[in-house]
């Protein structure tokens, strides 16, 4: 089965994945991705991402076991539990608690991804783990194609999410899959700088905000490439994310 990996940015990256029937990987590097898959590190037992604070509010209520983390513009919203630090999230234990999210970028392409086979959250510090999961899935499913999908900024790209993209399309060329045009071109940008990631990241203008509002290890954490196993998925309609389980052993 000929299995390609597409790259599509943003919220038009959703939309292709549901046109398809693709499986969609969302790629927001600094600092959404990070943050979900350390909150499953860190035990959380499912992620609800929604649209925006007034979404997470009003879910609160039927959720009784749930914590609110999210930020607006990188600071984290009144009222919400944790911001969108991978660095806090690590340092917390959220052994079997629901976190409602929302962020700027993430949680918004997540939700137009909504309806595609499969939805994973990626980046590069689960990269490795991200790819076999969706290569397992993909193989049990029969599904032919994967949407890759930097999530950038409200305004336009962001370059730590197209090196994501290369990141994990590293691990897809390594398993057999092909790579679209595009992709391609983003494989190729992460090797030139795969032996020093945050060195080039650090000073991208997602990396320079998070610094300035006092984040600077969250921009470290988000450089490291798969230290993390954990996949965060969500599956059709129902977007919620939960750890992936996966049949192929990692080791």
């Amino acid at each position: 089965m000929k299995v390609t990996v597409h790259t599509e940015w943003n919220e038009q990256g959703g939309r292709m994945a549901v046109e398809l029937g693709a499986i969609a990987i969302m790629i927001d590097v600094i600092r959404t991705s990070s943050t979900m898959t350390a909150l499953l590190h860190r035990k959380a037992k499912k992620i609800i991402p929604v649209r925006n604070k007034e979404e997470a509010f009003s879910l609160k209520p039927s959720n009784p076991n749930s914590l609110l983390v999210g930020e607006i513009g990188g600071k984290k919203i009144e009222g919400f539990d944790f911001g969108n630090s991978p660095t806090e999230i690590m340092n917390a234990n959220f052994q079997d608690k629901t976190i409602i999210m929302s962020t700027t970028n993430g949680t918004r392409v997540l939700n137009a991804a909504k309806g595609s086979s499969a939805i994973f959250v990626g980046t590069i510090a689960n990269a490795i783990a991200v790819a076999q999961s969706a290569f397992e899935f993909a193989s049990e499913h029969n599904v032919i194609d994967i949407i890759l999908i930097p999530a950038g900024i409200l305004s336009g790209h962001a370059y730590e999410d197209w090196i994501g993209a290369g990141c994990i399309a590293k691990t897809f060329l390594d398993l057999g899959y092909t790579l679209s045009k595009n992709t391609k071109e983003a494989y190729k940008d992460f090797l030139k700088i795969e032996g020093n990631l945050y060195e080039h990241i650090k000073d991208t203008r997602s990396a320079s905000i998070v610094k300035s509002l006092g984040y600077s290890e969250d921009v470290l954490f988000c450089c490291q490439y798969s230290i993390l196993d954990e996949v965060p998925v969500a599956y059709k309609t129902d977007l919620v994310l939960e750890p992936y389980h996966p049949r192929i052993s990692r080791a």
